[in-house]
C-alpha cells in the first residue's frame, strides 16, 4: 500500500460527519449512530458557523437528530430537537422533515400547540433547578460580538424533573448561542414543581446571560 493511498484512507477515517452521512445512517436503520453523528456535527457547526448559514445548518442537523430519537422511540428527546430546529430555521426544519414522512405525524406539531394552557399555569411550588446550567460560548460567534449575549428559553418541566418542549422567547444573538442555550437547558435536572401536593408539569423560564 503506497503512502498516498494510506493518506487517503486516513482522511476518510477521520472525516467529520455531514448531513449526508447522518441521512445514510437513518436510511440504514442505524438510529443510534445517526444520533451520535448529528450531535458531533451540530457542535462543530455551532462553533464554526455564524449568521443565517449557522441557523440553516443547525436547523437541519437538529431535525435529523429529532428523527433519529423518534425512530429509537425516545419521543421527548425527539420533540426537543424538532422544537429546536423550528426555533432556528422553520423553513429548513420543515424541508428536512419532508424526507421522513413516517416521522412527520409524531414530530410536526407546532411547539406552541404542544404547550397546553394547563401546563403553563403557575404551580403551587415551581420547579427548582438542581444545578446551574452550563454556558458554552460559540467560538466563531464570540469573536465577532462586542456586547453581552442574552437568550431566553421557556420549557415545561415534567413530573420527572426533565425540561421538555422548549420555546425561544427572546434573543439578541445568532443561532450558535441559541443552540448552546437549548443544549444547556436539556441537560439540567430539576426538582419537579407541584400542584395540590403532587408533581405536576410546570413552565420555567431560563435567562442566559453570556458576559465575558
Amino acid at each position: 500500500m503506497n503512502a498516498q493511498l494510506i493518506l487517503l484512507l486516513a482522511a476518510f477515517v477521520v472525516a467529520p460527519p455531514d448531513s449526508s452521512s447522518i441521512a445514510e445512517r437513518l436510511d440504514a436503520g442505524d438510529w443510534q449512530k445517526a444520533e451520535r453523528l448529528s450531535a458531533k456535527l451540530a457542535k462543530r457547526q455551532a462553533h464554526g458557523l455564524t449568521g443565517p448559514s449557522a441557523a440553516r445548518a443547525l436547523a437541519q442537523t437538529s431535525a435529523l437528530r429529532g428523527v433519529a430519537f423518534e425512530r429509537m422511540g425516545r419521543l421527548e428527546d425527539a420533540h426537543w430537537y424538532w422544537h429546536m430546529a423550528l426555533m432556528l430555521d422553520a423553513t429548513m426544519a420543515e424541508a428536512t422533515l419532508a424526507g421522513y414522512p413516517q416521522s412527520r405525524p409524531l414530530l410536526a406539531v407546532p411547539p406552541r400547540e404542544q404547550h397546553s394552557e394547563d401546563d403553563q399555569e403557575t404551580c403551587i411550588r415551581p420547579p427548582r433547578p438542581l444545578k446551574q446550567p452550563d454556558k458554552v460560548y460559540p467560538k466563531a460567534s464570540k469573536r465577532t460580538r462586542d456586547e453581552p449575549a442574552q437568550v431566553l428559553v421557556s420549557a415545561i418541566v415534567s413530573e420527572e424533573g426533565q425540561a421538555t418542549l422548549p420555546l425561544l422567547v427572546h434573543s439578541n444573538v445568532d443561532a450558535p448561542w441559541i443552540y448552546f442555550a437549548f443544549e444547556s437547558v436539556r441537560g439540567m435536572p430539576f426538582d419537579a414543581g407541584t400542584r395540590n401536593g403532587r408533581p405536576h408539569p410546570c413552565g420555567f423560564l431560563f435567562n442566559f446571560q453570556f458576559i465575558d
